[in-house]
């Protein structure tokens, strides 16, 4: 993986971002894979009606998530913008090994030894 594309890959999934949204602590996920760790957290039912403790998968920092879900956290637009871009540029799409998680995939010739 280029360096770049690393920096717009989602720390939780591995992917492009998806409709990044920004934490209080300045750190950046996809929706989806907020809403899954809020839903996975024992406080998802529990808190319901009042504010739902959600901590950062990186730093650990608690932000409190309004009923409204992870729709209230605000998304990086700057982020958003920039993946945007990079989807549109010509680059080459790198086919993985199924085998060997986001590693290239090699060819070998048995009969050429190469």
């Amino acid at each position: 993986m280029h360096n770049f594309e690393e920096e717009l890959t989602c720390p939780i999934c591995y992917s492009i971002f998806e409709d990044p949204r920004v934490l209080p602590c300045s750190h950046t996920f996809c929706r989806n894979c907020l809403e899954n760790i809020l839903q996975a957290s024992g406080n998802f039912y529990i808190w319901r009606p009042l504010r739902i403790p959600l901590k950062c998968p990186n730093c650990r920092s608690i932000t409190e998530i309004t009923p409204t879900g992870i729709e209230s956290l605000p998304v990086n637009f700057a982020l958003r913008a920039i993946i945007e871009k990079y989807q549109q540029e010509d680059h080459p799409d790198i086919v993985t090994c199924p085998e060997h998680y986001r590693q290239p995939l090699n060819v070998y010739c048995l009969l050429d030894k190469k």
